[in-house]
């Protein structure tokens, strides 16, 4: 059977892996985003390739979303989400014109069919969007929550350091 375009795509995914995991210092945390997703769609697209639209990789692209949404921005997600939507449209063009090398033929009329990669389409760009957004709406709460907190502290800290008269804290249990 020999090397297949498959195995070189997965290798090529592990190099980038390493690259980000060796580089992780000198490389901004919007590259690393963006390297993720080439490995994400490295890993994915043979698994596409070799059984269609029932392949897992719905959830490695929502949960690559998802970190986009954690360590980036909004406009980020859906940027992410609109290549998603595009890289499953292109499976689906090339699967109802040319037909793909699926490894199990039962899968081949099935992945024939164009409804079948709309819907796909349609569930995966809609749950990263909505992953993403999830995530990236998280962070801002707890960024404007430790924000809140810092401002308060200020403002405490200030009125307990300035204060004219001397300010003492007690507890009722310990006195």
């Amino acid at each position: 059977m020999g090397w297949q375009l498959f195995m070189l795509l997965q290798l090529l995914a592990c190099l980038l892996v390493w690259v980000v995991v060796l580089l992780r210092e000198r490389l901004s945390i919007a590259r690393r985003l963006a390297l993720l997703t080439i490995v994400f769609f490295l890993f994915v697209t043979p698994s596409t390739l070799q059984l269609g639209p029932v392949a897992e990789s719905r959830g490695f692209l929502m949960f690559l979303a998802f970190l986009v949404g954690l360590f980036a921005t909004p406009r980020a997600v859906l940027l992410l989400s609109g290549l998603i939507l595009l890289w499953v449209l292109a499976f689906a063009l090339v699967a109802v014109h040319q037909g793909l090398p699926l490894q199990i033929h039962d899968y081949q009329a099935y992945s024939e069919q164009p409804a079948v990669w709309m819907v796909m389409a349609v569930v995966i760009g809609l749950f990263s969007a909505c992953i993403g957004y999830v995530g990236s709406a998280l962070v801002q709460h707890l960024k404007d929550q430790a924000q809140a907190l810092q401002s308060n502290e200020a403002r405490l800290r200030g009125l307990f350091e300035l204060s004219p008269i001397g300010i003492a804290l007690s507890d009722v249990r310990t006195g």
